[in-house]
C-alpha cells in the first residue's frame, strides 16, 4: 500500500467527513484550484488558524484529483459536480499527499525524519513505476519528471516542526527540502 503517492487515505477521510452532521461543502476551493492547473500560478497555499479545516480541504482535494480512486460517486452529490470543468479534472492526476505531523517513533533526528519521508516516497515511485531506474536520477523531482505524467502535491501540517519547536537547528533545511532538493522543478 502506498504511503504518499496515490494513497487512499484522503478518500477514506473525506467519506467520513461528508457523513458528519455539520458537513460544509467547500466545492469552491476545487473550482478555484482547477483554474490554477496548467498555469504558471499553480502553487496554492491554504492558510488558516488551527481547527479551521485545512486537513479536510487537503483530503477533499486529494480525493477529487487522485487517480488512485474513482471518487465520482462521492462528488456527484456535491455542488462541484455542477461546476464547469468538473469531470475534466476528476481523478486525473497522480497525487502526492504528505502530512508532516507524522513522526515515526524511531526517527528522532531531522535527517531521520526527512529520510523517512524521502524513502517512503521513493518506494511509492518504485512500486508505481517498476521500470524506472531509480538510481539514475539525482532527486525525486527528476524521477517524477521521467514518468512524463503530472503530479499534484498536497502538503498538510507543513509547519508542524516549527509550531512544535522540533529540529530547530534544521528548520531552514526543511524549507530547502521544499524549494530545491526534492521538488525543485515544475511538476504540474
Amino acid at each position: 500500500m502506498a504511503i504518499y503517492l496515490n494513497t487512499i487515505k484522503p478518500i477514506e477521510n473525506y467519506k467520513r467527513l461528508i457523513n458528519t452532521k455539520y458537513f460544509v461543502d467547500k466545492y469552491m476551493i476545487i473550482e478555484k484550484t482547477n483554474e490554477l492547473i496548467n498555469t504558471t500560478n499553480n502553487y496554492l497555499c491554504v492558510t488558516r488558524p488551527r481547527r479551521f479545516g485545512k486537513s479536510s480541504v487537503a483530503d477533499m482535494l486529494g480525493s477529487y484529483y487522485s487517480k488512485a480512486v474513482d471518487s465520482k460517486e462521492v462528488f456527484e452529490s456535491l455542488k462541484i459536480s455542477k461546476a464547469d470543468g468538473y469531470e475534466e479534472h476528476l481523478n486525473k492526476y497522480n497525487v502526492i499527499n504528505i502530512s508532516f505531523n507524522t513522526i515515526p517513533d524511531k526517527n528522532k533526528t531531522y535527517d531521520d525524519y526527512i529520510g523517512f519521508i524521502q524513502s517512503g516516497l521513493v518506494d511509492d515511485i518504485k512500486n508505481m513505476y517498476p521500470t524506472l531506474e531509480i538510481k539514475n536520477y539525482f532527486n525525486i523531482s527528476n524521477m517524477l519528471s521521467a514518468t512524463n505524467e503530472k503530479f499534484i502535491f498536497i502538503f498538510d501540517e507543513w509547519d508542524y516542526i516549527f509550531n512544535n519547536n522540533l529540529y530547530v537547528e534544521n528548520q531552514n533545511d526543511f524549507l530547502e527540502f521544499f524549494a530545491l532538493r526534492t521538488f525543485g522543478e515544475e511538476i504540474c
